[in-house]
């Protein structure tokens, strides 16, 4: 190969390594963000069915840690899980839109 040639593949490479490296920091940053996004799911889903305004968060999330331990304790002590965690946010949102509809009724 000429020199000219083996410049090229060279800097083919380090483009190729540079690119890799930029590629796992865009991917960390998209799996933080899926992270919040999935951490979040339950009240950004409560909000824009049933907006709660601000002075009101506090006393919904101690509700979602309550019914939280209520839901995790039907499944027992095992393993997180997927499916766990699926039913989790499920049963959160069932019970938090019951409880609320509830409420606005009778208040």
């Amino acid at each position: 190969m000429s020199d000219q040639t083996n410049n090229k593949l060279h800097e083919l490479r380090i483009r190729q390594l540079k690119l890799k490296s930029e590629l796992k920091a865009q991917e960390s940053v998209l799996n933080s963000k899926l992270n919040m996004l999935e951490d979040n799911f339950g009240i950004m889903t409560l909000n824009s069915v049933l907006p709660i305004p601000a002075e009101h968060r506090s006393a919904v999330s101690s509700f979602f840690d309550k019914s939280n331990s209520f839901i995790g304790g039907i499944f027992g002590n095992k393993q997180d899980s997927p499916i766990k965690e699926s039913l989790l946010k499920s049963g959160q949102m069932v019970v938090a839109g019951l409880v609320f509809k509830l409420l606005k009724k009778y208040l």
